[in-house]
């Protein structure tokens, strides 16, 4: 596959991409009622923290939250 191919490709997913974080956005806001310049810092976090990821071994964990207070985790994870 050829890098044009490649930047065709990663164009025609990028409108998926950009709704997923608006979507994500929006769950921030009303959930966790965050402001929008929070809310978009977290996604943005998100976003580089997965591409810088790529390129580091990092150890992965999961944390596990009750539904009634999701900014407190009660179990960390290990995987």
């Amino acid at each position: 596959m050829t890098e044009e191919d490649i930047l065709f490709i990663s164009r025609l997913i990028e409108p998926q991409i950009v709704e997923t974080c608006h979507q994500t956005e929006e769950e921030l806001l009303e959930h966790l009622q965050l402001d929008h310049a929070t809310a978009y810092k977290a996604v943005t976090l998100a976003l580089q923290n997965i591409i810088i990821g790529r390129n580091t071994i990092q150890p992965q964990r999961m944390y596990v939250y009750t539904d009634s207070d999701l900014l407190t985790p009660v179990m960390e994870v290990d995987l």
